[in-house]
């Protein structure tokens, strides 16, 4: 790369995130935690977490509490979750796109489960230590009204992983669908896309009704993402275009500090080149 981007969070801590549940959370949601939790772990306290806007979520802390102590099995917390995130009205428009899959993303995150998992594991019960660190996200999520993957510092882009903060924007594009095509019908793909439009779809793309299936290019050599923030896309298209060079560019040393950290994790160094520059 050509430029050392050094940063205080390194490409082992994503394999962790991307592993395990503990790390993830934020300091803000462990500072609740730490007040939730009983002395034993075993439930919601009685301490009365302190926010910008006291007295506003003490009906939340009381859920919670009552939650804590009636609630067993993964379906009744996404449930919960669910109704909290819609009684204080948070907006899901990162990384999730209803108050469903927010909510089963802050509970199956928490327990480090996948969405590939089977659904009985719904009916799986928590125990007191994992209720509260639940209950301690989805806390951190309606009161600070962070986007949970800022909390959790963890979002994915084309099926991938990536370290995030406040640093980038959170991944989210059209572009996305592009790359997994590979560009097709624009680019060749080797067999490893499909293409765009199935033999069942009666609907083709409007581009098959210009001539451009007969216009496919040779795969790209050189690729530029411009604006990279968190190297997302240009990561992407890296792990789509093997034999292509990228260079990804930011104006903000910041910004590439992170694409650094996911240059890293996903073994990109001899492929991606990180550029600071006001192109």
């Amino acid at each position: 790369m050509s430029k050392d981007n050094s940063s205080s969070t390194d490409s082992s801590s994503l394999d962790e995130m991307t592993n395990q549940s503990t790390s993830l959370a934020s300091l803000d949601a462990q500072a609740i935690l730490a007040q939730i939790q009983g002395s034993e772990g075993t439930g919601i306290a009685d301490d009365v977490m302190e926010s910008p806007l006291d007295g506003e979520f003490d009906g939340l802390l009381a859920d919670c509490e009552e939650a804590a102590q009636s609630l067993y099995n993964i379906r009744d917390f996404i449930r919960f979750c669910v109704t909290q995130l819609r009684n204080y009205e948070v907006v899901v428009a990162q990384g999730t796109n209803d108050v469903f899959a927010e909510a089963a993303a802050i509970v199956l995150h928490t327990l480090s489960l996948d969405w590939s998992a089977d659904e009985q594991i719904l009916d799986c019960r928590l125990t007191p230590s994992e209720k509260g660190e639940v209950l301690a996200l989805l806390q951190s999520r309606i009161v600070y009204r962070k986007p949970l993957s800022y909390l959790v510092n963890l979002a994915y882009f084309c099926d991938l992983p990536f370290y995030v903060d406040e640093r980038v924007l959170i991944p989210r594009s059209p572009i996305a669908e592009l790359i997994r095509q590979q560009f097709y019908p624009y680019f060749e793909t080797n067999g490893v896309a499909q293409p765009l439009g199935a033999d069942s779809t009666p609907d083709l793309p409007s581009f098959y009704l210009h001539g451009l299936e007969n216009k496919q290019l040779y795969q790209p050599e050189r690729i530029l993402d411009l604006c990279t923030g968190s190297a997302c896309i240009a990561i992407a298209l890296a792990s789509r275009f093997r034999d292509a060079l990228v260079d990804a560019a930011d104006i903000d040393t910041s910004a590439l500090e992170v694409a650094a950290v996911n240059v890293e994790h996903h073994s990109m160094e001899h492929q991606l080149n990180l550029i600071e520059s006001d192109l």
